[in-house]
């Protein structure tokens, strides 16, 4: 998976330049609404074939924290 291309269209998401995304620590948002949570969930699906859950993904602080849960469930 292209990590940058993921993170870019994270950023689009968000609604944030992915330079400003990638400078603030590719944080998530603490409450993200629904169709935010939503959208991410599509976007990880599509682009690692990994379905995580809605808490799954409110829990993730990080992109790269939400690549780490990608992961530990790919691996199972």
């Amino acid at each position: 998976m292209d990590k940058e291309l993921f993170y870019s269209r994270l950023a689009e998401i968000l609604q944030m330049p992915a330079e400003e995304f990638a400078a603030g620590g590719r944080r998530l948002p603490e409450e993200p609404e629904s169709v935010v949570v939503l959208d991410i969930m599509a976007l990880v699906d599509e682009m690692t074939g990994v379905t995580l859950s809605p808490e799954a993904i409110k829990s993730a602080q990080t992109a790269d924290a939400l690549l780490d849960l990608v992961e530990s469930s790919a691996a199972r």
